[in-house]
């Protein structure tokens, strides 16, 4: 019963969460309990009570019946401290216990005998006195409960209601369903989702300014001028510049200071109420930044279909949030964020511009599942004249350039921003010398067209996010692509866009292919045909410029292509299974494994299915491995033949997991860590850590703008979840030699 857990699972320097501290308590004053309603990775009912100045919990899934009969599942979690009891509202979406929480019940309990003694003997009887719950319960410890890993597991209690006056038979009053209201403000779980007033950030903190050079402690500026450009004839050249696309649309900034948040206009004064309440959506997606205090610049616009920005139709767009319209067939309302002045206590005004802008690209990486309006202003570093170039040629109006080490500042003679009007410019030429920064030389040759084409509609993610995307993720991505024959999903003109033609596959080069894609002839049934695979960042760029949103790997190496260096078995559920199931259908793959000595790793997919994969020492040959792992598959089947199936007929699947041995047949693919996925919220198949793989993981947590995030915060090599992968050698066991040559 302590608060180690919850502390370890949070940074306190900064945040605004209550620490786990024990509150001194007057004797005799009467322990509280309370429930809250939590929909997260799925909904479940948080059951809380007070005992030696903690919250010790449990996470019921079904929530609390009234009737002795029902036997709740209640799994216990990490303590909370008192202060958390009073919390209603909303933890975004990829922090710890993202999702919406309603104050379902609460009131005081009194223990039957010594709270103590029946805790540790795992029965646990009390009264409850709230306002839905009352009379008698008890929370019984289940012995020997099998977990995931298929040993018992000490969280497995059960919540049962005693059979006094207040007991109800579930047929007459389901509580949960007839009482789903908040205690407090009479709300729904909807409500309270849409009311961004009341933000809970259990990771902030995690982003701090203190090691920043130039930063300094101190307020939010009550009062200062932001920066403007000033008008250029041409593109200044040299590395010391960034170059960003000018935004059209409405020049504002965002302010946040605890639960106060407001709009600033383009001179530096809060905006007018009635402005305010018309930029609403804009302040409540500020509420998703993980942080206590914040000044971010930027430029609020509706991102057209075709990757321009306009300030047209910007009340249209505003008024179309407010109303929950997804209509996106006239643009996607944007704030296109270019700089942070202030966070949390320290002005940032004095730090250089490239500091300040990769900590806002982290803040809103990690706010991204919860404010898809909130985007980073992507910028390259010199190579000015044939970024202007490229910019006027795909119809763009201007390019803003600022110098790296720039101080936020309006002074005369300081070092300011310039705009160069593609209308106005005269003809530069680019110094030979000048390449653009940071991109490596193998990245130079690359360049993209339409650069601001959408690719995801509903989130609004361009050609150009995604290149820096991939640029961001080369160093883990690549030795998972590179090398490999690709099978490719192109989508030409996005997905989720409004009029876009459909996405298609492709396996052969085609002459549209850029030079930095390898070429492999391959032999097929009938003939020989050039297949694609990449061995650089160049190489996934070239793939991002031909619109490809998903990268599909063959099992073996292009220079060794009919030896395959790996098994995976895809787990792919019916939409009726749930989550846990495939947690714990994965860990059964996973021992499976082990019988027959191979270490294996698990990542997502980007859907609900999830990838186990064993690496292999290129030993065997394609129908060798194909038919050990429908083996493997077939052994878990006919273990549990009501929840698993290896046969790919959709008719026998319904409430089933398919184990997809195929993938590991010549030719078949499966799709590559950190690639994108062509669906919505732009989803990346993520490798995890087992221990990571458990019921409350969201697999959805992992996209393209919070991937980078986790990845940056990954610094050390033993920080990688899969870092052992790549150094493994595993030869096939003889275990695994008496399953290939057994009568199938």
């Amino acid at each position: 019963m302590a608060l180690d857990e919850y502390n370890r699972k949070r940074d306190f320097k900064i945040t605004s969460e209550p620490p786990g501290q024990r509150p001194k308590r007057k004797a005799g004053t009467p322990l509280i309990f309370v429930i809250q309603k939590h929909d997260a990775t799925r909904l479940h009912y948080d059951f809380r009570l007070e005992l030696d100045g903690v919250l010790l919990s449990w996470s019921v899934p079904k929530g609390p019946s009234l009737d002795p009969k029902e036997k709740r599942l209640a799994v216990r979690t990490e303590d909370h401290p008192i202060a958390y009891a009073d919390f209603e509202g909303i933890i975004p979406k990829g922090e710890y216990g993202g999702g919406t929480v309603l104050l379902w019940d609460r009131g005081t309990w009194e223990p039957m005998g010594d709270p103590h003694a029946g805790y540790t003997a795992g029965n646990l009887k009390f009264h409850l006195n709230g306002h839905k719950l009352h009379g008698g319960f008890a929370l019984i410890k289940l012995k020997g409960r099998p977990g995931p890993a298929g040993r018992g597991d000490e969280r497995s209690w059960l919540l049962i209601k005693e059979r006094d006056a207040t007991a109800r038979p579930e047929s007459e009053l389901s509580i949960t369903a007839d009482r789903p209201e908040s205690v407090t403000t009479q709300r729904g779980l909807d409500d309270v989702a849409a009311d961004r007033s009341r933000v809970w950030h259990s990771n902030r903190g995690q982003i701090d300014a203190a090691g920043v050079a130039g930063a300094v402690k101190g307020p939010l500026p009550k009062a200062f001028k932001p920066a403007l450009a000033r008008v250029a004839k041409e593109v200044p050249d040299g590395d010391g510049w960034l170059h960003e696309m000018e935004i059209e649309g409405e020049r504002l900034l965002g302010e946040i200071d605890g639960q106060t948040v407001r709009a600033l206009a383009g001179n530096g004064r809060a905006v007018s109420a009635a402005r305010a309440k018309a930029l609403t959506p804009f302040i409540d997606s500020l509420r998703m930044l993980p942080v206590r205090q914040a000044l971010v610049d930027g430029v609020l616009t509706v991102l057209r279909p075709d990757g321009r920005t306009t300030k047209t139709g910007l009340a249209g767009a505003l008024a179309r949030k407010q109303k929950d319209d997804d209509d996106k067939t006239s643009g996607v309302l944007t704030y296109f964020a270019f700089d942070l002045l202030h966070l949390d206590d320290h002005d940032l005004r004095g730090a250089a511009l490239e500091d300040r802008k990769q900590l806002l690209h982290r803040l809103i990486a990690a706010a991204a599942p919860e404010a898809p309006l909130l985007r980073l202003a992507t910028h390259i570093s010199g190579g000015g004249a044939a970024f202007f170039a490229q910019a006027c040629q795909i119809g763009m109006p201007a390019v803003v350039s600022k110098p790296r080490d720039h101080r936020y500042t309006r002074a005369r003679g300081a070092k300011t921003w310039l705009i160069t009007r593609c209308t106005d410019a005269r003809p530069a030429k680019a110094k030979a010398k000048t390449k653009a920064k940071p991109a490596p030389k193998d990245e130079a040759s690359v360049r993209l067209s339409t650069p601001l084409r959408v690719l995801w509609g509903d989130l609004g993610f361009t050609k150009q996010d995604l290149a820096a995307y991939y640029e961001s993720v080369a160093a883990r991505a690549l030795p998972h692509i590179a090398g490999r024959p690709l099978t490719l999903f192109r989508c030409p003109e996005g997905v989720g866009v409004p009029g876009a033609q459909p996405c298609f596959y492709m396996k052969h080069a085609t002459f549209s292919v850029p030079g930095n894609v390898a070429r492999i002839k391959l032999k097929e049934r009938t003939e020989a045909n050039e297949y694609l695979y990449v061995t650089d960042v160049s190489g996934l760029l070239a793939l991002v410029q031909m619109s490809i949103l998903e990268i599909h790997t063959w099992g073996s190496q292009a220079a060794d292509v009919e030896r395959p260096d790996r098994i995976v078995m895809d787990l792919d559920p019916d939409p009726s299974v749930k989550w846990e199931d495939v947690v714990v259908a994965a860990h059964l793959v996973r021992h499976q494994f082990q019988a027959i000595h191979l270490e294996s790793f698990v990542k997502t997919t980007g859907g609900k299915g999830l990838h186990v994969v064993a690496p292999l020492a290129p030993d065997l040959g394609w129908e060798e491995i194909t038919t050990l792992s429908r083996a493997v598959a077939e052994q878990i089947a006919r273990g549990a033949p009501k929840f698993f199936t290896t046969n790919m007929a959709k008719a026998v699947r319904k409430g089933k997991i398919l184990l997809d041995y195929m993938r590991n047949h010549r030719g078949s693919t499966a799709v590559a860590a950190f690639s994108t996925r062509a669906r919505a919220g732009a989803p990346v198949s993520m490798p995890i850590t087992w221990d990571e793989l458990t019921p409350d993981l969201d697999p959805t947590q992992f996209t393209v703008r919070t991937v980078p995030e986790r990845i940056a915060a990954q610094r050390r090599e033993r920080d990688d979840p899969w870092a052992r992968y790549f150094r493994l050698n595993q030869k096939i066991s003889a275990e695994a030699r008496r399953l290939i040559s057994a009568p199938p």
